[in-house]
């Protein structure tokens, strides 16, 4: 091959590379891998993954490889292995399903999942499309051990609505919670603490626990509320919360929140009326059952003296 032909097959390779870089820098994942140590037989787990690009100017034809061979028939990716990166997004997002059958080994597995992207426009016209790739590692251990634990992410006191009486029996302080259950069991918090302190933060109003925490499954991030009943008056306060695992705290945090009173609804109405009603009911029914209990095991001649 001659001189000139080489420069000018060297200049249309520089040309198709720069152009697909053009369309593909900035490719990158977050986070590159997926890795659990907790797992146990039958264990579901869930890893999502950020895909990013910094030039959106076209579609993107996503392939998806698994590189797994003991273990490739326990992932499904939620968007399959191939799916389009669409014109104008900079982020998109799949999810990494695993699911360990019951009969797994219990060892340490390891593995790749490969991501390829390419222009789409160029696969469609035939064209040689350059495609970029990342790599994602897999690291699966599966155990028998259970482990109990988890990471409170975000934590807020909703504003407080109070009614009065006699509604004011059902008032109460939602604490919203954001947990992730980083265990291989279903769990939630062991207890959650709000004390309740005045706008100044020197005065303790209310102090109480809540342990009727709603569980979560194991590796699921889910939102869960602790309900507090309270007898506050309208106002703002301060509210320290306590988070615990066991005896020790996982998370505290101090919020200032605010309580309203509203008038009751239609709908409080309604039920108040309906519990009147229906206690009325059960009373008249308690005390007509008395009185034939009363007919029934008092002599005769004692109750046409008494009437």
């Amino acid at each position: 091959m001659g001189f000139k032909k080489a420069f000018k097959l060297l200049i249309i390779c520089l040309v198709i590379l720069f152009s697909a870089n053009i369309v593909l820098a900035g490719f990158g994942i977050s986070p590159p891998y997926v890795i659990n140590d907790r797992l146990v037989p039958g264990a579901h787990y869930e890893q999502k993954i950020s895909l990013s690009r910094s030039d959106p100017e076209e579609d993107l034809k996503v392939q998806v490889t698994i590189d797994a061979p003991e273990i490739e028939n326990w992932f499904l990716i939620d968007r399959g292995k191939e799916f389009i990166f669409p014109k104008g997004e900079k982020l998109t997002y799949m999810v990494v399903n695993v699911d360990v059958p019951e009969n797994a080994e219990l060892k340490n597995y390891k593995g790749y999942i490969r991501v390829r992207v390419a222009p789409l426009g160029a696969i469609e016209a035939g064209q040689v499309a350059v495609a970029l790739g990342a790599r994602i590692d897999v690291d699966l251990t599966v155990s028998k051990g259970e482990v109990f634990d988890f990471l409170v992410r975000f934590i807020d006191i909703l504003d407080v609505k109070i009614k009065t009486w006699p509604l004011s029996y059902f008032n109460k302080i939602k604490v919203l919670l954001r947990v992730e259950n980083t265990g291989n069991m279903e769990s939630s918090p062991t207890t959650v603490h709000l004390d309740v302190y005045d706008v100044y933060e020197k005065n303790i109003l209310e102090s109480s626990d809540d342990i009727k925490l709603e569980k979560i499954k194991p590796f699921e991030t889910k939102e869960i509320f602790a309900e507090f009943s309270t007898k506050l008056e309208a106002g703002t306060y301060y509210g320290k919360i306590k988070v615990f695992k066991g005896e020790e705290i996982s998370r505290e945090e101090k919020i200032i929140f605010a309580v309203e009173d509203v008038p009751f609804s239609s709908k409080d109405w309604t039920i108040l009326v309906g519990g009147i009603f229906g206690l009325l009911i059960v009373l008249t029914g308690l005390g007509y059952g008395g009185y034939k209990y009363w007919r029934k095991r008092t002599p005769k001649k004692v109750i046409e003296k008494s009437i």
